[in-house]
């Protein structure tokens, strides 16, 4: 075997082991780019410590309700599944956000009150669309954000 052929072998051999290996490393990849811990992702997502690094290591398949999960709290999915990035794409640089995060708790803490909650959701909701592409006040307004929020409220609660 030629070094070529070696290289191929070993790598198919790696994904055999771990099918979802580049998957894994786009969803670190993602989650360090956004300033996230993995607790912190894994504890916003109700799963095990185990299933989150297991999904990071590739060994493990992510649910496309994971993967929403994921899109709602910024993640490129697009990134993660295909390695294309389309957050940038489109993107009206002089467009205002809808929601602005003004004297609310930072990521990593748990927001104190309702409200504080509501326009967090609401914040990560929209950062989301507009990492696709979406441009407030011409693709979506206040009350989609309100709707896509009040659609995660009943999928959290099924």
């Amino acid at each position: 075997m030629n070094p070529q052929e070696q290289l191929m072998a070993k790598i198919d051999a790696e994904f055999k082991k771990y099918p979802f290996k580049f998957i894994g490393e786009r969803l670190k990849q993602e989650r360090l780019r956004l300033g996230y811990t993995a607790k912190s992702v894994y504890e916003r997502l109700a799963i095990a410590q185990s299933t989150y690094a297991n999904y990071e290591k590739g060994s493990r398949d992510i649910p496309a309700s994971l993967l929403f999960e994921l899109w709602l709290d910024g993640f490129d999915v697009s990134f993660i599944v295909s390695a294309e990035r389309f957050g940038s794409a489109g993107v009206d640089d002089d467009s205002e956000p809808v929601i602005r995060l003004i004297d609310i708790n930072v990521p990593d803490e748990q927001p104190v009150l309702v409200s504080d909650a509501i326009v967090y959701d609401l914040y990560h909701i929209e950062n989301g669309l507009i990492k696709v592409g979406a441009i407030a006040h011409k693709d979506y307004e206040l009350k989609d954000l309100i709707r896509l929020l009040a659609n995660k409220a009943t999928l959290d609660n099924s």
